[in-house]
């Protein structure tokens, strides 16, 4: 009976180990096909980057395209004069207009800050005498 219990934990220590070793090949072959995909990305990505700026260089030489960019930056221009016009003659202020004054008002906003900064230091009393009087 010693030999069928000794027989039997050898299978079964050998039935561990089998799973062990399956498992890390497992993970093995886990990895390898991880570190595979990995590269295939990066491959990937590097020869669709190239495709896309072969392309856009492509577009960007056609003729047409160049037109209608030229158009589109006439057509701004022209929109924004227009704009302004109409703006000017309903004397309303344009968004540069208000972003000039903000920044103008602005400056006089810090400036009058360090003015009343002076000022309040000169009216501290000293040796308990006011400077203002």
């Amino acid at each position: 009976m010693a030999h069928s219990q000794t027989h039997s934990t050898n299978i079964v220590g050998d039935g561990i180990d089998r799973i062990q070793s399956a498992f890390e090949n497992a993970q093995t072959e886990i990895e390898r096909v991880q570190s595979d995909l990995q590269s295939r990305r990066k491959k990937f990505e590097k020869r669709a980057e190239k495709e896309f700026k072969r392309i856009s260089k492509q577009i960007r030489k056609n003729e047409t395209v160049k037109r209608a960019v030229a158009f589109q930056q006439d057509l701004g221009a022209q929109v924004e004069a227009g704009l302004d016009s109409v703006l000017g003659n309903l004397q309303i202020a344009s968004r540069r207009d208000l972003d000039k004054l903000d920044k103008k008002l602005n400056k006089i906003s810090r400036k009058l800050t360090a003015l009343d900064k002076v000022l309040t230091d000169r009216e501290t009393p000293t040796n308990g005498v006011s400077a203002s009087k």
